[in-house]
């Protein structure tokens, strides 16, 4: 939404959440009667379908080429298909560990999610990379 407004369409926000409360309610209405997480499915189709509205109206609006968001897709998708695939193994093994082992292992696949989007980051000329490295820049200036 603050993409949207910072371009001179504040006029979004109210279209997609009164479109969300038209969508939901009924959505919430029907699904309920079968549990919560039904009803959990029915706030995600919602949200999932004002994504993908917002999405197509921030293209529409500002036509960025492919390449300036390849980079932030491509690095995210491959930090997180890295954690996951490392996690993956060892999940069956942590879930009755007990709580504090399965933090520090959500703890430790966090710091090697940040490692291989910082890895990946470099081959790209956008994305996440280039704000982290913006960011620290700032900090380290002061």
């Amino acid at each position: 939404y603050p993409l949207l407004e910072g371009i001179g369409r504040p006029d979004i926000r109210f279209k997609l959440a009164s479109f969300q409360l038209l969508v939901a309610r009924p959505l919430l209405f029907w699904l309920s009667r079968y549990g919560i997480s039904s009803a959990a499915l029915a706030m995600l189709l919602t949200s999932a379908l004002i994504f993908f509205i917002s999405v197509s109206w921030t293209f529409y609006y500002l036509r960025p080429g492919f390449s300036r968001i390849s980079a932030p897709i491509f690095s995210v998708l491959g930090a997180s298909a890295f954690a996951i695939l490392l996690a993956f193994p060892f999940y069956s093994a942590l879930r009755g560990a007990g709580a504090l082992y399965f933090l520090l292992f959500l703890a430790l696949l966090v710091l090697i999610y940040f490692a291989v989007l910082l890895f990946l980051g470099r081959f790209f000329k956008d994305g996440p990379y280039q704000t982290l490295k913006i960011i620290f820049s700032l900090h380290n200036g002061r």
